[in-house]
């Protein structure tokens, strides 16, 4: 899917729309992610909802925010781009790792635009003081890692070897080849090296947005670790996990037990395992009422 370069003040950002139905659904995806992340999701939940992906600014085919990240523009500009695109609210908001942190940025900017909050695998405000040392260290490398990975595609090293290539294994056709090229571009990895800097920042906005109790939410977690990265991760995950849900009178905890972070994305049976989970979940929020 192509999608289309919407304007949100004199600046484009790229949102993908496919699908009709009763529910209006926005995908957000985590860090260095992009509309086509979310592409078997995507073709999932589009046989009976009206799904949107999208870029952050300055990632995939996203302009850059001449004035730099802050954490506040993200929803922002979704909101924008939404309204832009005439597309109609009360939205479904899914959020994937650090992406789980803007939608609940968004809702509480937003709270009238929002039905209900889907968070899969998603990044915690307080998971760096809990998660075990190993798996700290790995997070800080990574965010040192792609302070440099820019200036490295700039002069072709990444058409070598590049260490988030691998963000992409599990898509095919179109999607693949676009994750790839973006997974090479300076301006997608600069803009998302910008996210990841900014951690304590979002951290903090995201605090002083606390889920309402009223809002439906859905926290799906992977059971399995990543491969090559650090082990261990999931038992401290999955209480912090529950405990998201928890902060909702209408909140459920599922997990996928076979899937580590990307794979349930990128894996095409358990990406279709998670629509089914979003969608029984939706069934018993009931309908929505149409702005």
């Amino acid at each position: 899917m192509e999608g289309a370069l919407v304007d949100v003040g004199g600046r484009k950002i790229h949102l993908v729309c496919s699908g009709s139905g009763r529910r209006s659904i926005v995908l957000e995806a985590g860090a260095l992610g992009t509309a086509q992340t979310w592409s078997w999701l995507q073709a999932d939940l589009d046989r009976d909802a009206r799904v949107c992906a999208y870029d952050r600014a300055g990632l995939g085919a996203s302009d850059v925010n001449p004035d730099g990240f802050r954490p506040e523009t993200v929803s922002r500009d979704l909101k924008a781009a939404l309204d832009a695109a005439g597309e109609r609210g009360p939205f479904v908001l899914v959020g994937h790792s650090l992406g789980g942190i803007f939608v609940r940025i968004f809702a509480a900017a937003y709270p009238g635009d929002v039905e209900a909050l889907v968070l899969v695998d998603p990044s915690h405000e307080d998971q760096l003081a809990r998660l075990p040392p190993a798996a700290v260290d790995s997070f800080e490398t990574f965010r040192s890692v792609t302070m440099i990975l820019p200036a490295a595609a700039r002069i072709g090293l990444l058409h070598f070897r590049n260490p988030f290539a691998a963000f992409a294994r599990g898509l095919d056709g179109p999607a693949l080849v676009r994750a790839r090229l973006y997974a090479q571009d300076p301006k997608h990895l600069a803009s998302s090296s910008d996210e990841l800097q900014a951690w304590n920042a979002i951290m903090a906005r995201v605090r002083a947005a606390p889920i309402a109790p009223s809002m439906p939410v859905l926290v799906v977690s992977a059971g399995a670790d990543m491969r090559g990265g650090p082990s261990a991760m999931a038992p401290v995950l999955l209480p912090m996990h529950r405990a998201l849900a928890d902060r909702s009178l209408a909140g459920e905890h599922e997990v996928i037990a076979e899937a580590d972070h990307f794979a349930i994305l990128l894996d095409q049976a358990k990406a279709k395992r998670l629509a089914a989970l979003i969608r029984a979940f939706l069934a018993r929020t009931g309908s929505p009422e149409r702005s």
